[in-house]
């Protein structure tokens, strides 16, 4: 068993939600659960979380990441309305550098903030809250204390662009276009032209965290704003 305890009662009540609606072999199995306080004992997987190097190199498992991000996708809820996408000054500023190396970015960004996609989804498909089982092989995804009404492009984005995997820049282009047109299909919504501002709100969001938690992480920042950069032209010449 895992046992997880919450500070406060909303992100428990969304991963208990998320979870009870889940389909199997997705995600961990909730055993119990308990409202004073917060608790949740959860089914312990094996595996070992995709950016570990027991998990091998992340291209053997991204086809699967993929699929198991997406299936998560469109969980009906209910769900709270959270309030909109906010920009820091952090933000601002690394919006600012990604503007001044692709300008398209600031347009997109600006949309994404003004016109958010409202799909219910993960929130925070990151390497970390993948796990992945060299044994059989399977994926999961983890952590759904965030789920809700958001963009499942930023999902995608953050799989496929992070630096913290190790991939060439044509995989990541490549996975972000059939990343893309898997959640269309789930969504049945035309997207190709919103993938540019989830690649960017997830560049400044991923930079500042990193600047606020890690900032003795070298290049890290640099590499997000690089690998945004690449995939916002790209987005701008149809390739993804």
């Amino acid at each position: 068993m895992y046992i997880k305890q919450y500070a406060t009662p909303d992100p428990y009540e969304r991963e208990l939600r998320a979870l009870q609606q889940m389909p199997d072999g997705l995600a961990p199995h909730v055993l119990q659960h308990r409202r004073n306080p917060p608790t949740l004992i959860l089914e312990e997987l094996p595996g070992v979380p995709l950016d570990d190097p027991a998990a091998g190199h992340p291209s053997r498992w991204m086809q699967q990441v993929l699929e198991t991000v997406v299936a998560s996708v469109g969980l009906p809820g209910p769900w709270p309305d959270d309030p909109p996408t906010q920009i820091s000054q952090t933000q601002e500023e690394l919006a600012a550098a990604l503007g001044s190396h692709t300008p398209a970015s600031i347009q997109a960004l600006h949309r994404a903030i003004q016109e958010p996609l409202r799909v219910p989804c993960h929130g925070d498909a990151t390497p970390p809250n993948v796990l992945v089982d060299p044994e059989q092989p399977r994926t999961w995804l983890l952590d759904y204390e965030f789920y809700g009404p958001g963009d499942p492009l930023h999902d995608i984005a953050a799989l496929c662009l992070t630096p913290s995997l190790d991939l060439p820049a044509d995989m990541r282009l490549a996975l972000l276009r059939q990343g893309r047109l898997m959640v269309e299909a789930k969504t049945e919504m035309p997207l190709a032209d919103r993938i540019a501002g989830a690649i960017a709100i997830w560049a400044v969001q991923c930079a500042a965290w990193h600047r606020r938690h890690r900032p003795a992480t070298d290049g890290f920042e640099e590499a997000v704003l690089s690998n945004a950069t690449l995939a916002i032209e790209a987005s701008e010449r149809g390739l993804i």
